[in-house]
C-alpha cells in the first residue's frame, strides 16, 4: 500500500511502501492450547456485567470508530450509537480532546460514569471487561503481540494521514 496527495505547483506529500500480512480471525480459547471448543455445547448462564448501558459516541467515517463497532459487534455487546458530526464540529461541543471515538458505560461496582477514548485503548477495555464470547485476541503469545503490532501499523501509522485535522492543516497551508 502506498497513499500520497500532490496538487499541482505544490510538493507532493505522503508515505512510503507499506506491506504487511492479514491473517483470517479465529474462535479460540483464551489460552495457549490447540483446543476448539464444541459448537454443541450447553449455551452458558448468561452474565451479569459490571460496566452497563454502553453509549458510543463517532462518526461514521470515522475509522478509530469503525474499530470500535467492530469490537462491540464481534462480542455482540448492545450499546446507544450516538452520531457526532465532525463536518459540522460538533466534536468541540464534547470536552477533552474533542475527538471520537468515546465509549461510555456505567460502573455497577463504583457506581460511576466511565468515559474512554481512543480506539485501542476501548478495545482493550471491552476485550478485558466483556470475557464471554469471542475473544478479539488471538490465543497464543506470539500471535496477540501481532496483532496488536498490525492494530498500532494501522492506528499511528497509516490512519493519522487520513485524519480530518491533518487534512484541513494541509489544504490551508496549500492555499497559502
Amino acid at each position: 500500500m502506498e497513499g500520497y496527495c500532490s496538487k499541482e505547483n505544490h510538493r507532493r506529500v505522503g508515505f512510503g511502501q507499506y506491506t504487511g500480512k492479514v491473517l483470517p480471525a479465529s474462535i479460540s480459547p483464551r489460552d495457549d492450547t490447540d483446543v476448539i471448543p464444541e459448537f454443541n455445547a450447553k449455551p452458558q448462564k448468561k452474565q451479569q456485567h459490571r460496566f452497563i448501558d454502553l453509549k458510543l459516541y463517532n462518526y461514521w467515517r470515522s475509522s478509530c470508530s469503525w474499530r470500535v463497532r467492530i469490537a462491540l459487534a464481534s462480542k455482540n455487546l448492545p450499546y446507544e450509537y450516538i452520531p457526532v458530526h465532525l463536518l459540522k464540529g460538533e466534536q468541540c461541543l464534547m470536552g477533552g480532546m474533542a475527538q471520537v471515538p468515546i465509549l461510555e458505560c456505567h460502573d455497577t461496582k463504583t457506581g460511576q460514569t466511565l468515559q474512554i477514548t481512543q480506539s485501542l485503548a476501548i478495545i482493550d477495555f471491552i476485550e478485558e471487561a466483556f470475557l464471554e464470547g469471542n475473544s478479539l485476541l488471538s490465543s497464543g503469545i506470539i500471535q496477540r503481540t501481532f496483532t496488536r503490532e498490525l492494530a498500532e501499523i494501522i492506528n499511528s501509522g497509516t490512519q493519522p494521514l487520513s485524519n480530518l485535522g491533518l487534512i484541513n492543516s494541509l489544504n490551508s497551508l496549500i492555499a497559502c
